[in-house]
């Protein structure tokens, strides 16, 4: 009954399941869950947006159960692509329910504002299992551009929004900066966008190298080889040597020490190498700036002791690469091959060392992440 009167009566279907949290706050996520296909129904009219959106956010948020919760988090996402969304709301009221979630100090709004960015920042592959039928109301599947001009304002939207919020501090400057990084390829396929993401990008690594910006300008360049046309591949180019890694830091950080493409050193990879031959290169160069770095007393405490690890030394490593041992230390470290692929225990501390040595040593423990030094 109460699914077949929603049709008629958006609004008090959607303010009859707003009064649930006040009446039956025990129930009210599970109400909540129940009609959350409702909710996304109900989300097709911009004036209901909004609060509709907010509801099935909760259920996202507060689930205790997490199939429940990751099926509410997927309605809320779909409401948030350019195509498919089973809304009309404009770009500026998604994103207005976007951003508290960014600025919240909980990581499931975080993580779930993320998701729905990244919605909004969906450029292909668009797809939907939901409905967009509202019982015997003939509906359209939601806004959609309707020219070149249209598709650029919604871009172009979500890019002056990460930009205002990405100088934010705290977690979320960096998760929108390599959000931002991540979509890099799709959005630059839109000729109208790539003036803003050039800047975007310039002025994020302005504030320090900037690993993820950097390889998704390599990886654009290298996955669409011979499909760019020479002034395409001309801009991409110019961006990614302004984002190259210039300080010796930066360079470790980005051939040896980086997360998600730890195994490929990508600058000494040929078009035409394989694996064997990359790996080769890539233990040269590891063990090479772990030589420079080994040298330079300055990088060794300026920068490779502000590591995410609680250890006082890093090591440069795959299978022949150079260890560098306890960085602080003024005389040169042992370069050797390392035994496994694991992190080595720190040296026992020299308990001839001077005082100043011993709190050098003990100020890397638990510290930042090995980021270097700000171009």
């Amino acid at each position: 009954m109460f699914k077949n009167i929603a049709p008629v009566l958006p609004g008090a279907t959607l303010e009859a399941l707003e009064r649930v949290a006040n009446t039956l706050p025990g129930l009210a996520l599970r109400v909540w869950r129940q009609y959350r296909s409702l909710l996304r129904s109900l989300a097709y009219d911009p004036s209901l947006f909004h609060r509709s959106a907010g509801l099935l956010a909760r259920v996202a948020t507060e689930s205790e159960v997490e199939r429940e919760a990751t099926d509410a988090a997927e309605t809320f996402t779909s409401m948030f692509t350019i195509y498919l969304s089973g809304t009309h709301a404009r770009i500026e009221q998604r994103l207005d329910v976007i951003e508290p979630l960014l600025r919240s100090g909980e990581p499931k709004a975080r993580k779930l504002g993320l998701a729905a960015m990244g919605s909004v920042l969906k450029t292909r592959m668009f797809s939907s299992s939901y409905r967009f039928d509202f019982a015997a109301w003939s509906r359209d599947f939601d806004y959609r551009p309707e020219s070149g001009q249209q598709t650029a304002q919604w871009y172009g939207a979500a890019l002056a929004f990460i930009e205002r919020l990405a100088l934010l501090d705290g977690e979320v400057r960096s998760e929108l900066r390599n959000l931002l990084a991540g979509n890099l390829r799709g959005l630059w396929s839109m000729p109208p966008l790539r003036g803003e993401l050039e800047r975007l990008f310039r002025r994020f690594a302005a504030d320090g190298f900037w690993r993820e910006g950097w390889v998704a300008c390599w990886r654009k360049r290298r996955d669409m080889r011979g499909h760019l046309i020479p002034e395409e591949d001309d801009r991409l180019a110019a961006l990614e040597r302004d984002l190259d890694p210039s300080s010796l830091l930066d360079q470790v950080r980005a051939n040896v020490l980086g997360d998600r493409f730890g195994k490929f050193a990508l600058n000494v990879i040929g078009d035409d190498d394989d694996a064997k031959i990359a790996g080769q290169r890539m233990d040269a160069m590891a063990r090479e700036l772990g030589t420079k770095v080994a040298a330079d007393d300055a990088a060794l405490c300026d920068g490779l002791v502000r590591t995410s690890e609680s250890t006082s030394l890093k090591c440069f490593r795959t299978e022949n690469r150079a260890v560098v041992r306890n960085p602080c230390r003024a005389a040169s470290p042992a370069l050797s091959p390392p035994r496994s692929m694991a992190p080595t225990r720190p040296a026992a501390p020299d308990r001839t060392s001077s005082k100043a040595s011993r709190q050098g040593a003990s100020h890397s423990h638990g510290s930042p992440g090995c980021s270097g030094r700000n171009r």
